[in-house]
This record gives structure tokens, C-alpha cells and sequence, in this order.
């Protein structure tokens, strides 16, 4: 058994394992600060540093005691308070030792404070260098100048409520069609705010008004599809809804007139393989190079 030196007292003694303090010094007993019951614990739990690096200044037998003294420490600072003078109505104010530095009463003593003495609180003017560059920079001489809208080359198309050719007639019969019921939820138009008509392809991207590319949604799950902030079926999915519907409850009439605003507001413009296959539009629907089949792409790509 190897004979040691205590790193604490300095006596010398025999462990066979690795500690640096004799039988005496590895553990001491303490009265807790909270209820005064005595603790006893290891020496190097007792002697841990706080996070910051610094030694515990005060000991506790359990958290309870130790939540415990630091709310009683909190009241008693919240009890001892201070008063204050308002430099601007001279009013005296109790602030908690915390806030002694909040002097005036309110916002408004606070700004009238302010006005009567600009001289306290310049203001923060630019010199002339600033300004002779904010001048070179700003009117025609700024290189956007003019550049709003379309012009700009950052000009992403913006947003429009516009949807193509007889849009008011399209929304009516959709909605009918779905019996003015969200195709998701199942919520009637007495139980939602408003009903929506959502483009499972976006309108942006391929301005398609077939009936299998609209369903009749909520506000809400008009959001989540969008911005996904709820889960929504996937496109194919949707579509499925879309063709079922027309099929059983969309009248001929109906089916004709809306096919009949669509072709008018694209003039006769396809769309791509991807989105004729996942809505089952027939194939003149495919614009140009897209009639072609999806193998026969590839094999004239490679």
C-alpha cells in the first residue's frame, strides 16, 4: 500500500486508491446557512468553484434550502428601498436599490425634462463629410434611381390577386362543386372564417385553372399548404381529390365553361410533362418540346 502526503493537513498516510486527502480530511460537515442543520459531504464537492472560477460563498444541505434563501435574500432587497428626487418636478419617489438610478416619475417628466434642457442632450448630427457622401449617394446620383417595380434587377414579379379570365366564375363553381366544404378538413363555410381556392400547382408557375388543378380550402389549411405550417397531403394526393370531384359532382356545362376561360386566359400555352401526368390531362395539354415522353427526353438530353 503506497504512502501519501495529505494535500490538506499534511499527514502523512496509506490508500490504495488515488486520493490526495487522509481519512480525516476527506470529508467535512457543515451547518447549513438556511435551516442550520449540519452537512457532511466531500471535501472537493465542498471546495467546487462557481462557474465564474470563484470559491461558494455561502453552503446549503439541499437545493430546497438553497431556492429557499436566495427568494428570502430577493424579498429583502425588494423591502429595502431608496428615495429618489424627480430633477424635473422635484418630487420625491421610492425606487427598489436596483432602479435607484431611474430619477424621474414618469415618461413624461422624463421628456418634458428634455425639452427645457436641449443643452444636456445634443443632438447626434451628421459632420459634413457624412453628409457630402449621403448626398453623392442619394437623388439621381444613386445608381437605383428610378429602378422601382419591373425595373429593378431584383424584380421577382411580385404578388397579384389576378388569377386569369373569368376568376369569379371559376371560385363560384369551384366552390359548389366541393359543396362550400374544405376539401381537407371537412369544415363548412359557416365554420371557418373564409374559403379559399388553392392552386395545387402554383398559379405563378404554370397559371392553370383546370378544374383538377383547384380544391376548395380553408383559410387555415390555405396557410398550410403554402407555408407549411400545418401537414398537407402531398400533389399527386391532392390532384386525386380534385379529378374524383369533378368527376361525380362538377356538371358538363360547368366542366366546359371553366376548360373554355382556361385556354382563352393561356392561349393555348402547355404545361410541363410533370404537371399534366400528376393532375390526367390529356396530352394536348403538352406545349411544344414537352409532348414528347419523359424516356424520350432523356434519350435526346444524353
Amino acid at each position: 500500500m503506497a504512502s501519501k502526503i495529505c494535500v490538506h493537513c499534511g499527514t502523512q498516510f496509506h490508500a490504495p486508491t488515488n486520493t490526495k486527502r487522509c481519512d480525516n480530511c476527506r470529508f467535512i460537515t457543515f451547518p447549513c446557512e438556511a435551516c442550520g442543520r449540519e452537512k457532511t459531504i466531500r471535501r472537493t464537492r465542498y471546495d467546487a468553484l462557481l462557474p465564474d472560477g470563484s470559491p461558494k460563498s455561502h453552503h446549503f444541505c439541499s437545493r430546497k434550502c438553497s431556492i429557499g434563501y436566495g427568494s428570502r435574500i430577493a424579498a429583502k432587497l425588494r423591502e429595502n428601498k431608496v428615495s429618489v428626487i424627480c430633477p424635473n418636478c422635484g418630487k420625491s419617489n421610492e425606487r427598489r436599490i436596483s432602479h435607484a438610478k431611474r430619477l424621474f416619475c414618469d415618461v413624461n417628466c422624463y421628456a418634458e425634462y428634455r425639452r427645457n434642457h436641449p443643452e444636456l442632450y445634443p443632438a447626434n448630427k451628421p459632420g459634413p463629410e457624412a453628409m457630402k457622401r449621403f448626398r453623392q449617394r442619394t437623388g439621381k446620383n444613386n445608381p437605383m434611381y428610378g429602378t422601382t417595380g419591373d425595373k429593378s434587377p431584383f424584380w421577382k414579379g411580385g404578388r397579384t390577386k389576378y388569377r386569369g379570365k373569368g376568376w369569379g366564375t371559376i371560385n363560384k363553381l369551384i366552390k359548389r362543386r366541393d359543396g362550400y366544404r374544405c376539401t381537407l378538413c371537412q369544415k363548412s363555410h359557416e365554420e371557418v372564417p373564409q374559403l379559399d381556392i388553392h392552386h395545387i400547382f402554383n398559379w405563378a408557375e404554370t397559371q392553370c385553372n383546370h378544374p383538377h388543378n383547384l380544391l376548395t380550402v380553408c383559410i387555415f389549411c390555405h396557410q398550410g399548404c403554402l407555408h407549411g405550417n400545418q401537414p398537407s397531403p402531398p400533389n399527386h394526393q391532392l390532384a386525386s381529390l380534385a379529378r374524383a370531384a369533378t368527376l361525380a359532382r362538377l356538371a358538363p356545362d360547368d366542366l366546359r365553361l371553366i376548360v373554355s376561360l382556361d385556354l382563352q386566359h393561356r392561349h393555348g400555352k402547355g404545361f410541363p410533362w410533370c404537371v399534366v401526368e400528376t393532375l390526367g390531362l390529356p396530352e394536348s395539354y403538352l406545349g411544344g418540346w414537352q409532348q414528347l415522353p419523359l424516356f424520350e427526353l432523356r434519350l435526346s438530353a444524353s
